[in-house]
């Protein structure tokens, strides 16, 4: 990666992002003559959407997975030092309403 970026102008992000959100997904098989699960549902458009929206190297969740973080392990969510942002329409395609999120500084 290293020597590959050296021939590079351009300044390429590299690593990883991570989106979550809670709710209900349905799994529905595609395959034809094998097993090959797809997921649906609003809760996989609107992690992806936080998926797209984070900042590399970190992540962002949705508020209801916050809320839910907080009644379980209020110690652990308290050292993520999330800060919560709004996610606009515009960047969560497909949301009727701007997001409530949590993100890692």
């Amino acid at each position: 990666m290293e020597s590959w970026q050296a021939e590079l102008n351009a300044v390429i992000s590299t690593g990883t992002r991570v989106g979550i959100a809670s709710g209900d997904i349905w799994p529905i098989n595609i395959g034809r003559s094998v097993i090959e699960v797809a997921l649906l549902g609003d809760t996989i458009n609107l992690a992806a959407r936080l998926e797209k929206n984070c900042l590399v190297d970190k992540l962002l969740i949705d508020n209801r997975t916050h809320t839910s973080g907080q009644r379980h392990d209020p110690v652990f969510m308290s050292s993520l030092k999330l800060q919560q942002i709004i996610v606009s329409t515009a960047d969560a395609k497909g949301q009727a309403f701007p997001i409530r999120a949590w993100a890692q500084p």
